[in-house]
């Protein structure tokens, strides 16, 4: 449902004339180049995280519980 109510909005910001301004950024209406365009800077910020600092993906050691008998 909530992918179906997705590609329905795209669908309708997707026409300029749909868009407050009537005006068309890049062939399509503000709404989702805007939403296109804050995606894309968070991948290349993700990325860039990743590659300066990449703690968070490591392999963190468990804490397994300890076997009764063994020392």
């Amino acid at each position: 449902m909530l992918i179906w109510l997705l590609v329905r909005s795209v669908a309708d910001l997707n026409d300029p004339a749909a868009s407050a301004s009537g005006t068309s950024w890049l062939g399509m209406g503000p709404p989702p180049v805007i939403g296109i365009a804050i995606v894309a800077v968070g991948v290349v910020l993700m990325i860039g995280w990743r590659l300066r600092d990449g703690t968070f993906w490591r392999e963190r050691p468990s804490a397994a519980p300890e076997e009764p008998g063994r020392s």
